[in-house]
C-alpha cells in the first residue's frame, strides 16, 4: 500500500508501478533527497477536484507542486507531489519524500534572517564580543593579518591587522588635522567572524528544526570561526544621518479603513556628487504580508516623485541588506531623496527590524556602521552547499527528524543505529564485490592531501594505478597562523576556498584576540583524517559490497536509515529502491557494504 495523503484528501498509488529511490548520505559528499522515478496518473474529475485544479488547462509550464505525506506500508514521511508533462488526460507526476527536504537548503546564507546587531560603541561591541564565545555569541573578531589592505583606496595608513587591537581596546580610526592638509589614518578595519556551529544551527533554526548532536559537543569545532573576506566600512561625510523607522508616519486608507502603515523619511542632499543609502530590512512573514520598499526623487519645485528602486513582496518573509546609490548632479542639487516603507497597518513598533544609513560618499575616514548583521559576512553559498561542505570535511552522519537535526561523527554514530533481521530476505543470486582494492585521497582547498590504502595510510599515490580511487575533495581550509610585526596569528590566504576558517580561543596571554596556533593545527588534514576518517575508511576498504533484488511485501521495515542484518553479517544500505507491484507487494533491489 503507498497512499499520497494532505489535509483534505488521499489518492492510492498502488497500481501506478511507482519506484521509490533512496540513496544513504553518509556514502556521498552531498545530501541527497528521496524521490520516487517519474510515474503517470489520470486526471480524472474527481482527482483533479481534489488536488484543487479544476481543470488540466491550470497546470501552466511550471511544476504544481502540491505538499503532503506519503504512506509506505507501516511508514510516514513528508513528501512534496509534482505535476508535470500532459499527455492528453494523463499527467507525469513524480514525488520528493523525507526529512531531508530542510526548506532553507536552497536559501542562500546572505538571505537568511540574520538578527540586526546595533552597537552604540563599536570598538567596545566588538571587544565584548570576543570575550564570549559559542554558543552565548554567534561571532567574533579575531585579529587577521592581511597586509594587502594597505593597497586598496583610503588605506595606505592600515597597520595590517584586521581587527586590530592594542592596549586594552580594538583600534579606531583618526583624522589628524595638524598639518596644512588633513590626514585619514585607517589603520584598522573590522569584521566580524561568525562560528561554524552558529551558522549550521542558525540555518536549521530558520527551518524550524534544532540541532542536537557530538558536532556540538566538540570544544575545538566550539571555536571554529569563518574568516570572511568583507569588512565593515563606512565612510562619512559631513552629510550622514542614521535612523530607523518605528511607527508609521502616515496611513493609507481603503474603504473607510485603515488598511496600510507608511514609513517615510525626507533628506535634502546639499552638494553634487555621489549619496549611499545603506538598508536592512528583516520582517517575518507576518509584518510583511503586504511590502512595498520605495527610495524617490521628489522634484524640489513640482513635487513630483520619480521612483528609483522599488521592492515588491506579498505573504512572505523580507531579508534585505543592501547599498543603492544615488548620483546629485547640478540640475537636481535639492531635490529630496525620500525612503518610504509601506506594509499592512500594526500596532506594534518595528524599530528593531530595519535601519537606515544615509551618507556623501566623499568621505575618506572609515569609521565603521554602528549597524550590521552577518548576512555581508557569510560564505558564498547556500546553506544546503555549506551543510555539505562541512559534511563532506568532518565525515557528518546528519540525520533531519519532524523536530530536530542530529549531527553526528559517521564513524563514531554508525554502529549505534538499529538493527533489522533481514535474513528471510537474502537473495540466492546475490552479487559480491570485496572493496580491498579501494585506494582514498583526501585533499583540503590549501593542496594539503592524505592517502590511504588498504595497508592505512601512505605517501604517495605512484604505486596505486588500476585500484579504484576514491577522492574526497574538501573545499575547506585552515588559516596558516604565523607570527607578524610580533603578533602571532591567523593570515588571510592569497586564494580563497569555499570556507575559509580558523579557531578563536579567546585573548592570548598577551591580552590580543589572536588565532590558536595549537588548536588551528588540531585541524589540519591529517589530524581531521585521524580523528573522523580513519576508522571509517579502514571499514570501507575491508568491507563487500552486496547487490540484490527480491520480492516482498510492502510492510517489511527496509531502510537506510538501519543496519540489515543478512548472510551472518551487518549491512549498511547504500541504495534502495522499491517498485511497488500492488497494494501488498513490492519488488527491491539494494545495493549495501558489510562490516
Amino acid at each position: 500500500m503507498i497512499i499520497f495523503q494532505t489535509a483534505t484528501f488521499q489518492y492510492d498509488l498502488s497500481n501506478t508501478g511507482i519506484s521509490l529511490a533512496e540513496q544513504n548520505d553518509i556514502f556521498n559528499d552531498d545530501i541527497d533527497r528521496n524521490y520516487t522515478l517519474p510515474f503517470a496518473i489520470k486526471g480524472d474529475a474527481e482527482l483533479l477536484t481534489k488536488l484543487g485544479i479544476p481543470t488540466l488547462e491550470n497546470i501552466s509550464d511550471l511544476d504544481t507542486k502540491i505538499t503532503g505525506r506519503l504512506i509506505v506500508g507501516d511508514n510516514h514521511y513528508p513528501a512534496t507531489l509534482f505535476l508535470g508533462q500532459i499527455t492528453g488526460k494523463i499527467i507525469e507526476c513524480n514525488i520528493t519524500f523525507g526529512e531531508e527536504n530542510i526548506s532553507t537548503y536552497d536559501t542562500d546564507l546572505k538571505d537568511l534572517p540574520w538578527p540586526v546587531n546595533v552597537a552604540a560603541d563599536i570598538l567596545t561591541f566588538a571587544r565584548s564580543k570576543s570575550q564570549s564565545n559559542w554558543p552565548y555569541s554567534a561571532f567574533a573578531f579575531p585579529m587577521i593579518y592581511r597586509p594587502e589592505i594597505s593597497k586598496e583606496t583610503n588605506y595606505d595608513l592600515f597597520e595590517g591587522f584586521v581587527n586590530n587591537y592594542s592596549n586594552g581596546a580594538y583600534l579606531g580610526n583618526e583624522v589628524d588635522t595638524s598639518g596644512p592638509e588633513p590626514v585619514y589614518i585607517n589603520r584598522n578595519v573590522l569584521a566580524p567572524c561568525p562560528y561554524l556551529l552558529e551558522i549550521l544551527k542558525f540555518g536549521f533554526k530558520t527551518a524550524g528544526k534544532k540541532v542536537i548532536g557530538d558536532i556540538f559537543k566538540d570544544e575545538v569545532l566550539k571555536k571554529a570561526v569563518y574568516i570572511p573576506q568583507n569588512y565593515l566600512e563606512k565612510f562619512r561625510g559631513s552629510e550622514y544621518v542614521n535612523f530607523s523607522f518605528g511607527m508609521p508616519t502616515s496611513t493609507e486608507v481603503v474603504f473607510n479603513r485603515i488598511v496600510y502603515g507608511i514609513y517615510e523619511k525626507k533628506i535634502t542632499p546639499l552638494s553634487q556628487g555621489t549619496y549611499e543609502i545603506d538598508y536592512n530590512i528583516n520582517l517575518d512573514p507576518v509584518l510583511a504580508r503586504y511590502f512595498e520598499f520605495t527610495i524617490f526623487r521628489e522634484d524640489s519645485l513640482s513635487q513630483e516623485r520619480t521612483i528609483l528602486f522599488q521592492a515588491l513582496s506579498k505573504d512572505n518573509r523580507v531579508t534585505l541588506d543592501e547599498k543603492f546609490s544615488v548620483n546629485v548632479e547640478e540640475l537636481d542639487n535639492f531635490s529630496p531623496i525620500i525612503i518610504q516603507l509601506k506594509i499592512l497597518q500594526t500596532n506594534q513598533s518595528i524599530t528593531d527590524f530595519n535601519n537606515f544609513e544615509y551618507s556623501f560618499k566623499g568621505g575618506q575616514l572609515n569609521e565603521f556602521p554602528s549597524v550590521f548583521t552577518l548576512s555581508n559576512f557569510m560564505p558564498d553559498q547556500t546553506f544546503g552547499e555549506f551543510v555539505n561542505e562541512m559534511k563532506n570535511w568532518l565525515n557528518l552522519d546528519i540525520t533531519p527528524n519532524e523536530r530536530y537535526v542530529e549531527i553526528n561523527f559517521t564513524q563514531d554514530s554508525i554502529l549505534k543505529k538499529p538493527s533489522v533481521d533481514h535474513s528471510h530476505l537474502e537473495d540466492p543470486d546475490k552479487k559480491i564485490t570485496h572493496n580491498s582494492n579501494r585506494f582514498y585521497k583526501l585533499s583540503y582547498a590549501n593542496k594539503e592531501q592524505v592517502f590511504y590504502n588498504k595497508n592505512g595510510q601512505v605517501y604517495s599515490d605512484i604505486d596505486e594505478e588500476g585500484n579504484e580511487t576514491v577522492e574526497i575533495k574538501m573545499d575547506v581550509q585552515p588559516l596558516a597562523v604565523e607570527r607578524n610585526k610580533n603578533i602571532t596569528t591567523a593570515v588571510y590566504p592569497s586564494k580563497k576556498s569555499k570556507i575559509d576558517f580558523s579557531v578563536y580561543d579567546g585573548f592570548d596571554a598577551n591580552n590580543l584576540p589572536t588565532c590558536s596556533a595549537s588548536l588551528s593545527k588540531t585541524l589540519s588534514l591529517d589530524n581531521v583524517t585521524k580523528d573522523r576518517w580513519k576508522t571509517w575508511i579502514y571499514f570501507r576498504i575491508n568491507s563487500k559490497t552486496f547487490k540484490e533484488n527480491f520480492e516482498c511485501s510492502v510492510f517489511e521495515n527496509i531502510s537506510i536509515a538501519a543496519l540489515s542484518k543478512k548472510y551472518n553479517e551487518l549491512h549498511i544500505i547504500k541504495k534502495l529502491t522499491r517498485k511497488i507491484l500492488s497494494e501488498k507487494r513490492m519488488k527491491v533491489d539494494v545495493e549495501s557494504e558489510t562490516f
